[in-house]
């Protein structure tokens, strides 16, 4: 309340006629009433001037706990950084070494052979391609085992190197009853046994060798009484799984031992479970080239036995008596 209103109501109150003493107490009313108005304002000043200090308070700690936050930051992503220099420092070094090592070696191999298409020639060399067989040192005149590419799978074989102008792949080889025949689709067409021991290649891989290059086939026997032969066929090829691995070509036959693989030409490959004849192989044991009827004329995955059985490794019409039960016998084949 101002100033001038306070005078308009004193004036008021003596220009209605009151005693000065009743005015007097009007006004010191009003003034004690101003006062009381004026306190009331200090004292909501007073609170609001409070609540702006802790206001400013509040804001200066979290002002301080972020910049904390912020220098803790700062820290750590400063230790990262001298860490990672640190790093890669040290790994700079290293691959210096290294650098100035292998440095050294290339020159120490242009040393010893400065004629960089020789290096690559030998390394050529050593690498397996398809239908190349690589062979470790050995004889010169051996059976030995070698590395060669079939299919792009790297695979050890067994080559001949001597006997029949060499160069032949082994197919099947049986020396002493070690192995067993008797085996399931899979295993004939995945091949099995030991390369150098007895074993069969495996008819996928005889496939894949002969579907796009002529080879010839050639078939070796013994009997148990001594008497050796051999088959030797001009063309020799196998169907695909597809076809049950047939004996797509078969050329002309020449050797000491008869002719007697010439009736398989044509036929499906069967075990005892899978196969056009697989009668046969559940008689006879082992997977072949069978055919309906009489089922072979010659039977190389049979029971290794001198016993004068069917169930033997059998070439008909040879030996005495009539080839039954075959001691030593071997199936490889060669690129013409």
């Amino acid at each position: 309340m101002g100033l001038k209103l306070m005078l308009l109501l004193i004036s008021t109150c003596v220009s209605a006629n009151r005693n000065e003493s009743t005015c007097a107490d009007f006004g010191y009313e009003l003034i004690q009433a101003k006062l009381e108005y004026l306190e009331f304002r200090f004292t909501e000043l007073f609170v609001q001037l409070k609540e702006q200090d802790e206001l400013f308070a509040n804001n200066q700690r979290r002002i301080e706990s972020e910049q904390n936050k912020m220098n803790r930051m700062v820290d750590r992503h400063e230790r990262k950084i001298v860490n990672l220099i640190e790093g890669m420092n040290h790994a700079f070094g290293t691959n210096v070494s290294v650098i100035t090592d292998q440095s050294r070696q290339i020159l120490e191999l242009q040393t010893i052979c400065s004629n960089h298409d020789l290096i690559q020639k030998a390394l050529n060399d050593l690498r397996p391609r398809n239908g190349l067989p690589f062979c470790t040192e050995g004889p010169a005149h051996a059976s030995v085992l070698c590395r060669m590419m079939i299919a792009d799978q790297p695979t050890t074989v067994q080559m001949e190197r001597h006997r029949f102008g060499g160069d032949w792949l082994m197919v099947l080889q049986r020396l002493d009853g070690t192995e067993t025949f008797n085996r399931n689709w899979t295993d004939y067409r995945n091949g099995f046994g030991t390369p150098g021991r007895e074993f069969w290649l495996g008819l996928e891989r005889l496939h894949q060798l002969t579907k796009n290059s002529p080879y010839e086939v050639l078939m070796e026997m013994e009997d148990f009484a001594g008497n050796y032969g051999y088959a030797r066929y001009s063309k020799f090829s196998v169907g695909s799984e597809l076809e049950q691995y047939s004996v797509k070509e078969l050329g002309t036959h020449s050797g000491t031992a008869s002719n007697s693989f010439a009736t398989h030409k044509g036929r499906t490959f069967s075990t005892a479970e899978t196969g056009t004849s697989k009668d046969c192989a559940k008689t006879y044991t082992g997977g072949w080239w069978y055919y309906p009827g009489v089922c072979y004329d010659t039977h190389f995955s049979g029971i290794w036995s001198k016993n004068n059985d069917w169930t033997s490794i059998v070439w008909k019409k040879f030996g005495s008596p009539d080839n039954l039960g075959l001691k030593f016998a071997r199936m490889m084949i060669r690129k013409i």
